[in-house]
C-alpha cells in the first residue's frame, strides 16, 4: 500500500488562454524545480483503499481541488509504479490509539500506464505522529524504480464534453536543466486539442 510515487504540477486555464505555449513551458520548469512528489491511486480505488487502511486511519479527497467546471487543467507528471516508502515500518512503531489523517487531491485524468486516461488522486496532506525512533515520517520515500516518462495531460472541466487526453513530453530540457525547449509540433497538437474542446450547451 502506497508503494508508488508521482511527481506533478498543474495549472487550470481558460480555453481561450492566449499564451498556452508559455504556460506549458512554465509548467515544465516548475515540474523540474517545484514538482510535488507523493503516493497516488486511481479515483475508482478510493473505497477499496479505505477498507484496507489500518484502524484509526482515515482518507478523504479534497474536492475543492477538482478541475473547475469551466476550466481546462494542464498537468505535467511522471510516475513510478514501484517505490519504497516508510509505511509498514511506521505501522510497527505506531501506538494503537494514534490517529492518522490522509487527505488527497485529484490532479487530472492521466494515462500513466500506457493504457487509458484515468482519474489520478494524490495524497498531499498527512496528519500523523512522527516516527521518532527511525526519524522518518509516515510516507517517507526511500527509492523508486522503473520507467517514468514525463507527460502532459489535458483534463477539461464538467462544462466540456468530458474531453481528456495525455501527451508525451512536449520538448526537452537543456543539458544543464536551466531551460526547456518546446517541440513546436507537439505543442501545437496540445493547443489545437484545447481550442477544439466542445463546451456543453446549457
Amino acid at each position: 500500500m502506497f508503494q508508488n510515487d508521482v511527481s506533478f504540477v498543474y495549472k487550470d486555464i481558460d480555453q481561450g488562454e492566449e499564451n498556452i505555449k508559455e504556460v506549458i513551458k512554465d509548467l515544465m520548469m516548475k515540474h523540474l524545480e517545484e514538482g510535488v512528489s507523493a503516493p497516488f491511486f486511481y479515483d475508482w480505488e478510493l473505497d477499496e483503499l479505505k477498507n484496507k487502511l489500518p484502524q484509526n486511519f482515515s482518507l478523504e479527497i479534497n474536492e475543492k481541488n477538482n478541475v473547475p467546471e469551466n476550466k481546462v487543467r494542464l498537468t505535467v507528471v511522471n510516475a513510478y509504479f514501484e517505490a519504497n516508502r516508510h509505511f509498514q515500518d511506521y505501522l510497527d512503531s505506531l501506538d494503537d490509539d494514534s490517529e492518522v489523517k490522509l487527505v488527497a487531491e485529484p490532479i487530472g485524468c492521466i494515462e500513466l500506464d500506457g493504457e487509458e486516461d484515468e482519474g489520478i488522486v494524490v495524497i498531499t496532506s498527512i496528519d500523523a505522529p512522527y516516527d521518532e525512533e527511525n526519524e522518518l515520517s509516515l510516507l517517507e520515500l526511500s527509492d523508486a524504480s522503473g520507467d517514468s516518462p514525463i507527460k502532459l495531460a489535458v483534463t477539461a472541466g464538467d462544462k466540456f464534453d468530458n474531453e481528456r487526453t495525455t501527451f508525451l513530453c512536449p520538448g526537452k530540457y537543456s543539458d544543464n536543466y536551466d531551460d526547456f525547449e518546446l517541440d513546436n509540433s507537439k505543442v501545437e497538437e496540445i493547443v489545437t486539442f484545447i481550442k477544439e474542446l466542445v463546451p456543453i450547451e446549457d
